[in-house]
């Protein structure tokens, strides 16, 4: 908990970069801390909701670095059509680019999501197990990461004025 808390104070200081990703005016924030050891990526939705109205099924973030690998969010914020649950916002990370890495490459990581609560100032965590990230499977996360009715309840805090902060942590264990 204290490292989640500590990412926040950290975020608070960086200065962030606005850039739309739609005519409509759908702003995406990148807020964005690294290290050597591990990286952490967030990202600020204002309009979230209007990546649907525009027709928009899967975001993908800017790639980041973390652990001597480029990853990415992948957001679809009417859940996984591959999946059943579009009553939910899916979250996943990837691994960018695999398609430049060496045959027979390979990442074990541990990786956690956030969503940012308004109210509380803090985040909820969800965090995933120690996982392989390789050619045939180079993305894992989450199908059912929140539901749309937990997220538009505006007494949980997590969208506030249709804006969310959601982002992932990652640490490689150990990688070939």
């Amino acid at each position: 908990m204290y490292l989640v808390l500590k990412i926040h104070q950290i975020c608070r200081n960086i200065k962030l970069k606005k850039f739309s990703t739609h005519k409509d005016k759908i702003l995406v924030s990148p807020l964005s801390i690294f290290n050597e050891f591990w990286g952490s990526y967030l990202m600020k939705f204002e309009s979230f909701y209007k990546l649907s109205e525009n027709g928009i099924d899967m975001y993908e973030s800017n790639e980041f670095e973390a652990c001597g690998y480029k990853w990415k969010l992948i957001i679809y914020p009417n859940g996984d059509d591959n999946i059943e649950g579009n009553d939910y916002i899916s979250v996943y990370l990837a691994i960018a680019n695999d398609s430049s890495l060496p045959g027979g490459w390979e990442a074990n990581a541990v990786f956690s999501f956030f969503l940012f609560n308004h109210l509380c100032e803090n985040y909820l965590v969800i965090r995933g197990q120690v996982l392989r990230f390789h050619k045939v499977k180079s993305k894992w996360g989450f199908s059912k990461f929140i539901s749309h009715k937990a997220l538009k309840e505006q007494s949980d805090g997590y969208l506030v004025d249709d804006s969310i902060i959601i982002g992932a942590e990652v640490f490689v264990v150990k990688s070939q």
